[in-house]
């Protein structure tokens, strides 16, 4: 979904920055196959770090996006729960360092859009992780000054009802250009979506 996303706003004329872990495999991202020259930078370092050197690359940012971890709390929660903990924890301390540098860089150049992505059902998902990044969404939102704006999108995928045993068999397909014009009308509305959770699919 990251290179999807990319691409999309690449061909609207945008600079881009795409963070991955040190840990995950080079694809076809890292080869410049988007043929964008230096509107397309891959950062294969912690959220924090690159968040940082993007601001430094392309003179500031307007928008910083947290993705999906990719966390499949129910599957993990059976297998290993004392490391599903750990790595809720590990997630949650990187999503903290992100948004100090990415609020700190966006007070300096006195505006700025942050957004949370959250996925809902489907069949890797971390209600841990979506409840508290909706809850530090909310800070962030009260708190921030007034040039910085702070939202979430959150994508529904199947019934929200469901058992955790039938979620699976009930989830379908998220349409990415749903996703993507939603994040272009949330981007665009601005202050009037100030501190809002927009949920989309279902």
């Amino acid at each position: 979904m990251n290179r999807d996303l990319a691409r999309h706003w690449l061909g609207q004329g945008h600079y881009v920055g795409l963070q991955y872990a040190p840990t995950i495999p080079e694809g076809p991202a890292d080869e410049k196959h988007h043929d964008d020259g230096d509107r397309c930078r891959i950062y294969r370092m912690d959220a924090s770090t690159a968040v940082m050197k993007a601001f430094e690359d392309f003179g500031g940012i307007d928008v910083v996006v947290h993705g999906i971890e990719g966390l499949d709390e129910f599957g993990q929660w059976e297998e290993d729960s004392v490391g599903l903990a750990e790595d809720i924890s590990n997630l949650f301390e990187s999503v903290h360092q992100l948004n100090r540098v990415a609020l700190k860089r966006f007070s300096g150049q006195r505006h700025g859009q942050l957004l949370f992505l959250l996925r809902h059902g489907g069949r890797v998902t971390s209600p841990v992780m979506n409840a508290g990044k909706l809850a530090l969404m909310g800070a962030i939102a009260e708190e921030s000054r007034s040039k910085i704006i702070v939202q979430a999108i959150s994508l529904a995928e199947g019934t929200e009802m469901a058992e955790a045993v039938s979620r699976r068999k009930a989830e379908k397909p998220m349409a990415l250009t749903e996703l993507f014009d939603t994040l272009d009308v949330v981007i665009a509305a601005g202050r009037s979506l100030h501190g809002q959770n927009i949920q989309i699919g279902g």
